[in-house]
């Protein structure tokens, strides 16, 4: 029986790739019959439904390649074939393999039955086709959500476990981390704010009401956007505020030691290293992300080293 490879390797179909040479054996014929060969899942007449030959077509290059593009973009097939025997159009297929079942671990802030909506809002659900890039996309929305909740540490790791039957078993294992990066970074700059309060009744003075109320105002907006705005608005934000702290740490340590009070330049420049952390913090957050290409980063403050280097630190 005589046997001729029409295609292989579906994505040079899809794209209309194949080369020329890859048909030059091939002369045109009359399909008077086909021939399914590797469906498992998927029906035969499925298949014969998305192949845009009928019987008694006559099969050429242009015709082959339409097939081809047409099997490859029902996402059913990992790979196929198409060869003749005789006057039969053979369709050989590797079907994408079918979700089994998801298992979930570690977890807590989203629960299994939420996390499960989120993969069938992403066509990933029990008993359908497996596709590598609809769960790669689904981790960068997982992961997403969590930071969404304010757990920016959150680390999002799928499993592709594969079984008999070309099954799979999809393991969603999260690392949700905590909160306690944020609220700390919360915690000292209110603790900055009483340090900075406490040196200025030690000389006799206060801070501007304006000065404090705007300050204010900003640090709580600050404060609620990273819990509930879009993560990269409200972390490109606090990165900009804390540059712009570092520096006037600085200078309030070299205004300290003009007017000889060298007893709160060790505190000054203490809070300026941890300002210093947090722009690291928030930099390291939007670095790459969409909004930091929008708008550019803020200069970056010089080396944490360097604080202190002036003060013989």
């Amino acid at each position: 029986m005589r046997i001729l490879r029409l295609v292989q390797c579906a994505v040079l179909c899809a794209a209309g790739l194949a080369s020329t040479a890859a048909f030059a054996a091939f002369e045109p014929f009359v399909v008077r019959n086909f021939r399914v060969e590797g469906a498992q899942r998927i029906a035969e007449g499925t298949i014969y439904n998305y192949l845009p030959i009928n019987i008694g077509d006559t099969v050429d290059e242009r015709r082959l390649r339409e097939a081809g593009r047409a099997l490859f973009q029902t996402g059913f097939f990992q790979d196929f074939e198409l060869r003749r025997e005789d006057d039969t159009l053979v369709i050989v297929v590797l079907e994408r393999p079918s979700i089994l079942e998801f298992k979930f671990d570690g977890n807590k802030d989203i629960k299994d039955e939420d996390l499960e909506k989120v993969l069938t809002e992403n066509g990933l659900a029990t008993g359908k086709t497996f596709d590598q890039s609809t769960l790669d996309q689904l981790t960068q929305s997982l992961t997403e959500e969590y930071y969404g909740r304010g757990k920016y540490a959150a680390k999002v790791v799928p499993t592709v476990e594969e079984l008999p039957d070309n099954r799979v078993r999809l393991k969603i294992d999260i690392k949700e981390g905590q909160r306690a990066r944020i609220r700390q970074i919360e915690e000292e700059e209110w603790h900055h704010r009483q340090l900075v309060g406490e040196m200025l009744r030690g000389l006799g003075a206060a801070p501007s009401r304006y000065r404090e109320a705007r300050a204010g105002v900003i640090g709580r907006a600050i404060q609620l956007l990273c819990h509930l705005a879009p993560w990269s608005v409200s972390m490109y934000g606090a990165g900009r505020l804390e540059s712009g702290n570092v520096r006037e740490y600085e200078v309030a340590a070299a205004h300290a030691r003009g007017c000889g009070r060298d007893d709160v330049i060790d505190c000054l420049l203490g809070m300026a290293e941890v300002e210093w952390d947090h722009e690291r913090y928030f930099r390291a957050k939007v670095e790459g992300r969409w909004l930091a290409r929008l708008l550019g980063l803020w200069s970056s403050p010089p080396p944490r080293e360097t604080i202190r280097a002036r003060y013989g630190g």
